[in-house]
């Protein structure tokens, strides 16, 4: 998903949907305090912070905004 982010500039969106107590705030944020089991939103924002860091030697720049 964050590949597809970066390669295309997509706006990306994860909706989570399901009974409750079927574990969608753990699988969304994971397990704070327990860096084994992040959830879906600390890894993704690893990935985004890491790929935009890496590619800045290219020459690549990126603008970010939370609304």
């Amino acid at each position: 998903m964050i590949d597809i982010f970066f390669s295309f500039l997509f706006q990306v969106c994860i909706f989570a949907y399901g009974q409750t107590g079927s574990g969608k705030t753990y699988t969304m944020m994971g397990r704070p305090g327990h860096p084994g089991e992040k959830g879906l939103i600390p890894r993704s924002l690893e990935q985004i912070f890491q790929t935009k860091q890496s590619q800045q030697p290219q020459g690549w720049k990126y603008e970010m905004q939370v609304k």
